[in-house]
């Protein structure tokens, strides 16, 4: 897959491949909302568990929370601040995933047109002689979906396979850390 990914990225040019490397930084940026919302969601669980049961904190958490300038807040506040938190991350981690999907989309759909034109441009340049050996449904299938195919499907799916991959990597990371 990443011959195909670097042979489609040389057909494109300079300001295209800026914007693709682009959009792919953006999508892969949105796994910080995650990391942010799964950390406080943790910390909503931890807040939850000592306000239900009045246990105290954990010292590293009571001393963040000293740091932070949070500690003449009670639990209560934490945890609703926390939960609210939490549902203003992930939905802002969903809004600007749509966002960033309909943009690279709108890209990818606008890199197979032209492409799609420069294919039919030259089928039409070329003589009869180069062309009829090809059957006439494989030609419309190259000047048409198989571009498509090429642009939307290849590129499209490498973005979100290393936006996926950075983010597996990041929590695994984290996890280690942690533990």
């Amino acid at each position: 897959m990443r011959l195909q990914v670097a042979e489609i990225l040389s057909l494109l040019s300079r300001n295209e491949k800026r914007k693709y490397l682009l959009l792919a930084i953006f999508s892969s940026s949105l796994s910080l909302f995650d990391f942010l919302a799964m950390t406080t969601s943790g910390l909503s669980g931890v807040f939850a568990y000592s306000y239900f049961t009045s246990a105290s904190l954990p010292v590293f958490l009571q001393n963040f929370i000293a740091s932070a300038g949070l500690d003449g807040f009670p639990i209560r506040t934490l945890l609703i601040c926390t939960i609210a938190l939490v549902f203003i991350l992930f939905t802002l981690k969903s809004v600007l995933g749509l966002f960033l999907n309909y943009r690279n989309l709108l890209f990818l759909e606008q890199l197979s047109l032209r492409h799609s034109r420069i294919g039919v441009q030259n089928f039409l340049n070329s003589s009869f002689m180069e062309t009829k050996h090809i059957q006439r449904e494989s030609i419309g299938f190259a000047l048409t979906d198989g571009i498509i195919q090429l642009f939307v499907n290849t590129l499209g799916n490498f973005l979100i396979l290393t936006s996926e991959s950075i983010f597996l990597t990041s929590t695994l990371v984290l996890l280690l850390i942690i533990d």
